[in-house]
Formats: structure tokens, sequence, C-alpha cells
């Protein structure tokens, strides 16, 4: 999409996107969540990595966690976490540190 000539309109066409008051999904970014909530929550696969490229575990800087936080506590039933989260869950529950 970048590299193609309909970059500017599809940017143009998402910031102008408003979804409805009944809509059966709805896609924001994790700062326009804050203090919403859903039934289910999926995150994207958009956050950075836990590890730096020498696969050693760096941890997310603060805002990134904060931030990574507030999406995934929008959720009020079911979380569909990421790789991210996935990362945490696994370094904290199996890891040898």
């Amino acid at each position: 999409i970048i590299d193609g000539d309909d970059a500017d309109r599809i940017v143009k066409m998402l910031k102008d996107h408003r979804n409805e008051d009944n809509a059966h999904i709805t896609m924001l970014s994790a700062h326009k969540s804050k203090g919403l909530e859903w039934e289910q929550v999926i995150l994207a696969d958009d956050f950075v990595s836990n590890y730096d490229k020498k696969g050693n575990w760096t941890g997310l800087p603060e805002q990134e966690r904060n931030l990574l936080y507030v999406a995934a506590t929008r959720a009020e039933r079911r979380l569909q976490y990421n790789t991210t989260v996935g990362e945490i869950l696994e370094y904290h529950m199996l890891g040898d540190h």
C-alpha cells in the first residue's frame, strides 16, 4: 500500500472513518481506547518486542508498557492477547531468571 499510488487516499479514509455506535466490530488505537471497555478485545501485533535483536530480554520501555496495559485492560470478559503479551507471560511463567 505504501509503495502504491493509493497510500494518501487510504490514510485519509482511515483518518476520516468514524465507527457507528452499534458496530459489531470497532477498530481503534490503544490511545483512543483509554476509558472505554468491550466484552472482547483482540490486541494487534503492532507493539514492540520485549527482546532485543540478539534475543536478550529487555522488557518494554515504560511508555510502551503503559500503552499495552491500557489496551489489554479494555476487555471485560475475553482478551485475545498479542505476541508482546505472550512474551511477557512466557518470560514470567517459564523463564529462568
